[in-house]
């Protein structure tokens, strides 16, 4: 009787011994199935495949990758270089047009002075030696009016035209007071005596001719 109680206790802990490594076995393989990773015998397979990955992200890299940024490098330094050199010149050019300014508004106040020491306008003209041109519209037409109107001094031509006369001559050498006077003492009847403004603009060109280049 007791032979058969003991029995019965040791198959008893045998299997209970047999169950607790059944799960500690189970333990251990739940843990590797967990984080293969980390199991040593699959240490070969991950460094052959960790390799390859390498292998091809390199080709990508080299192959494709690579150029295409060194293109956008490339492209964008010489976007940046012509940039540079557009800003050079036209700061080159912003120089250039500021000494020019700066000449200019020498020259004019040196030519606005000597203007203003030659005089008036019609002292201009006659120190300068400039044409005048009179528009004359008379009501008779005196004998031997157009010679007795080029015989004067300074005057360089008589022209009639239609019923006008226009009459050029020098400022320096004939006035426009004189002019009219002696076209009353050739008996004409003056209907219109008309003097072209004269023009600053054309005294101030002359008076500085060649004096700026």
């Amino acid at each position: 009787m007791s032979n058969t109680t003991t029995t019965a206790a040791d198959a008893a802990e045998g299997t209970a011994e047999a169950a607790g490594h059944a799960a500690e076995a189970a333990g251990h393989a739940a843990e590797s199935a967990g984080m293969p990773q980390l199991d040593f015998s699959t240490f070969p397979n991950q460094i052959f495949w960790l390799l390859v990955a390498l292998v091809i992200i390199y080709f990508v890299l080299t192959k494709i990758g690579m150029p295409r940024i060194a293109g956008v490098l490339a492209d964008r330094q010489g976007r940046i270089t012509r940039d540079i050199e557009a800003a050079e010149k036209l700061k080159a050019q912003a120089v250039d047009a500021e000494k020019a300014y700066n000449q200019a508004l020498i020259d004019a106040r040196t030519e606005a002075g000597k203007i203003v020491a030659h005089g008036s306008v019609a002292e201009i003209y006659k120190h300068l030696g400039l044409m005048r041109i009179v528009h004359v519209q008379l009501a008779n037409r005196p004998e031997n009016l157009e010679a007795r109107l080029t015989a004067l001094p300074g005057v360089t031509q008589v022209q009639e035209e239609a019923d006008r006369w226009s009459i050029r001559f020098e400022e320096g050498q004939l006035t426009v007071e004189d002019l009219h006077q002696e076209l009353v003492n050739a008996g004409a009847r003056v209907r219109m005596f008309q003097p072209e403004v004269m023009d600053m603009e054309t005294a101030f060109m002359k008076l500085t001719e060649g004096e700026t280049q």
